[in-house]
């Protein structure tokens, strides 16, 4: 009795110990160890006869965030690179291969790419990567698994094995111990890759990101593996361009995995908010945030399985889509999460509404047939009057948010949507959407959208896209702007499309028209940047300051005092650097000087030059010293053609003059390049000197074309040569 009371105990106790539960992360404890290398590229340019694409650094940015907050990725571990050329792409991934090496443990490279390609490989702003080289650069990366997923077109040439097409992928059980890669692309080798307006980015990528944050966890285990992902891609992608102008689009992938474990991309339990759907709603949901930015779209067809999607917290208008009938409601999501209720959701009236072409499809067509003001989610006041919000027509009733037409606060007023003015003596404030005009002394946001004007003295602020003007003294548009800024700030953390105009510009964006102000900023410029500071990332266009100063390409010309770049066409300045170019030193002989040694400055297309130049002896003997500019022209592979202009102070005798006589020397030149810093070249010169000392003669030519010694200034014109050599 007593062994069988013994026995029992024990029992009792192992049952206890394999019934305490796990910690919620215990099962990816290993996965939490591995470090994942991730590089993130958006390319707008795929050449002049390509369109340029609108949403691609949209792309890259929506899956960066869901990397960080659910990845287990590091902010040191991330890069992002927006229209490199394929030289700065190899030049990143031989950098992270050398990082990888140095790093111990479990590893990972996760490639991603969103722009222009065709069957041979990536383009990259006017340049070619080879998708044999680029797989070649990703797998000899010493990880324990590469992935590398591409949204462009014809991609699906990338994700072809040799000898055969794609396999399975071997994912099973749950221990991290798999190595290989997995590639996985957006298209088929003839399909092109698309982008929507409405999802402000890619189809594929939108639905990846959007699988990734929940909605494609199949089992309901909280973690996203790659299997789930990619599926869940494939079917929302082809699901949503089958109406499309472009037509189907197919994700493909080649997945070469060996060992155990599945592939987990993310954890859903590690951080943000959950916006769970419960058992009870099927249909297409579409998730907005306060902005009317798309958080996620996703249809859950069945009842009986709960769908939870990985949110950050905040405010959020949820659209059911229901076979018969549309739902819509405004969900608070607190850090903790919230579990969707249909109470909470209220039956939409829709009108009939035509497609005007096939890629508006029936989920577009009634979000546009559905107008606020026919919500029942909103209240509808025509008119509002108040000092500040508590004390106004908007404060009757506080059950539903509110749209207004005229607004006027001797404070300032609130509403959720304004769809004509809104005039405040110190603000104007709107939560979601302004159609219309703002005006105030002190501040004036719209807390979404911006269809109209805000105007104030003091702070204008717009949190959605907005289309129209920002007025005031400091201007803030936190998404994308398509129209005017001006003001003395302005910042615009989007793409803008048109002018901003003031005292201290900045643009995190790209900006496709002009910048203009004492100081400017813009990660990307397509057009003009004006500034007596003018600083950039990338440039297809002009770039004119005191200073200019691009980080990364130049596709077009410099125009400044000093010019910097990583790489620029042209530059033209009294001092221009160009660091892919570096700086070279010319040893040339002329007619009017023995010895010349000048400083070159060479962009891809242009240079700048320092020169400094002595004749030792006889009638001219003296020296010289002078700035000069000029183009460069490659023929072949080493032979080029060049022509300059260099303005020379001359010292005759080697005094110093109160004013030196100025000598124009214009060079003719082809040149061989026998090594990278070795090349030697000569021509023809011509030649035009003014002396503004009566009698003065500095420079004894060989052949005189025409000469006058008075009235003052002298001049004399004549040809030359030069010949030398640059090291």
């Amino acid at each position: 009795m007593d062994l069988l009371r013994s026995s029992l105990v024990v029992l009792w106790l192992l049952a206890g110990l394999l019934a305490v539960p796990r910690p919620a992360c215990a099962d990816s404890a290993d996965a939490a160890l591995t470090r994942r290398f991730t590089l993130l590229i958006a390319s707008t340019d795929g050449g002049r006869e390509r369109a340029r694409l609108r949403y691609p650094s949209k792309d890259t940015d929506a899956l960066r965030r869901v990397l960080t907050e659910l990845g287990g990725v590091s902010d040191g571990d991330i890069e992002l690179l927006i229209d490199p050329d394929g030289a700065t792409v190899e030049k990143r991934l031989l950098a992270i291969k050398a990082k990888a090496a140095a790093t111990p443990g479990r590893k990972q490279l996760f490639f991603y790419y969103s722009g222009h390609s065709d069957e041979r490989g990536l383009l990259l702003f006017g340049s070619h990567l080879e998708y044999s080289r680029l797989r070649a650069l990703i797998t000899d990366i010493p990880v324990d698994v590469h992935i590398g997923i591409l949204d462009s077109c014809a991609a699906g040439v990338f994700a072809q094995r040799k000898g055969g097409a794609s396999v399975d992928p071997f994912l099973l059980e749950t221990s991290p111990s798999l190595s290989g890669h997995a590639f996985l692309t957006s298209t088929s080798e003839r399909e092109a890759a698309q982008e929507s307006g409405r999802l402000r980015g890619s189809f594929f990528t939108h639905a990846l990101v959007t699988g990734l944050r929940g909605a494609a966890d199949s089992d309901g285990d909280q973690r996203v593996t790659l299997q789930e992902a990619y599926r869940f891609a494939f079917d929302e992608t082809l699901s949503r361009t089958e109406a499309t102008l472009g037509g189907p689009q197919h994700a493909t992938y080649d997945i070469q995995l060996v060992g155990r474990g599945d592939l987990i991309l993310t954890d859903l339990r590690s951080g943000s908010a959950r916006l769970t759907i419960p058992e009870g709603v099927a249909g297409r949901l579409i998730v907005r945030d306060a902005r009317g930015a798309l958080a996620a779209e996703v249809s859950k067809p069945q009842v009986g399985a709960q769908l939870a999607l990985s949110l950050s917290p905040g405010s959020y208008r949820v659209t059911l889509f229901e076979p018969a009938r549309v739902r819509r409601g405004l969900v608070t999501l607190p850090p903790q999460g919230v579990l969707l209720a249909l109470s909470d959701l209220r039956e939409v009236p829709l009108e009939v509404a035509v497609a005007r072409g096939p890629s508006l499809d029936a989920f577009e067509q009634s979000e546009a047939a559905a107008p606020a003001e026919d919500d029942p989610t909103y209240r509808v006041l025509p008119g509002n009057a108040g000092i500040i919000p508590p004390w106004s027509v908007n404060a009757i009733e506080k059950s539903r948010p509110v749209i207004n037409y005229f607004s006027l606060s001797l404070g300032f007023g609130r509403a959720a949507r304004l769809y004509g003015a809104e005039l405040g003596v110190l603000g104007a404030y709107v939560t979601e959407e302004v159609a219309g005009l703002q005006a105030a002394s002190l501040f004036a946001v719209s807390g979404g959208r911006l269809r109209g004007a805000q105007t104030s003295f003091g702070v204008n602020v717009v949190r959605g896209d907005a289309f129209g003007g920002q007025f005031g003294l400091v201007n803030v548009s936190s998404a994308d702007l398509t129209g005017l800024q001006a003001s003395v700030v302005n910042y615009s953390a989007g793409e803008l499309r048109g002018l901003q105009m003031g005292t201290f510009n900045l643009a995190r964006g790209g900006v496709y028209g002009l910048q203009a102000g004492a100081v400017t900023y813009a990660s990307r410029v397509y057009g003009l940047q004006l500034g007596s500071v003018s600083l950039a990332g990338q440039v297809s266009g002009v770039q004119v300051g005191g200073i200019n100063v691009a980080s990364g390409r130049v596709r077009g010309v410099q125009l400044g005092v000093i010019n910097v770049a990583d790489d620029a066409d042209i530059a033209i300045g009294l001092f221009s650097i160009s660091k892919k170019h570096g700086a070279f030193v010319d040893l040339w002989m002329s007619d009017s000087a023995a010895l010349n040694v000048s400083l070159r400055l060479p962009a891809r297309y242009s240079y700048s030059i320092l020169s400094f130049g002595v004749h030792p002896a006889g009638a001219g003997a003296g020296w010289q010293y002078g700035l000069g500019f000029g183009f460069h022209a490659p023929l072949s592979e080493r032979l080029y053609g060049e022509i300059d202009d260099i303005v020379y102070g001359v010292q005759p005798g080697f005094q110093t003059l109160e004013m030196p006589s100025l000598l124009s020397v214009t060079r003719l030149t082809l040149g061989v390049r026998i090594a990278r810093r070795f090349a030697v070249f000569g021509g023809m010169t011509f030649n035009m000197q003014w002396g503004f000392k009566e009698g003065e003669d500095p420079v004894r030519p060989g052949f005189d074309l025409g000469s006058a010694s008075t009235p003052r200034p002298n001049w004399r014109m004549w040809p030359g040569f030069a010949f030398g050599m640059t090291i």
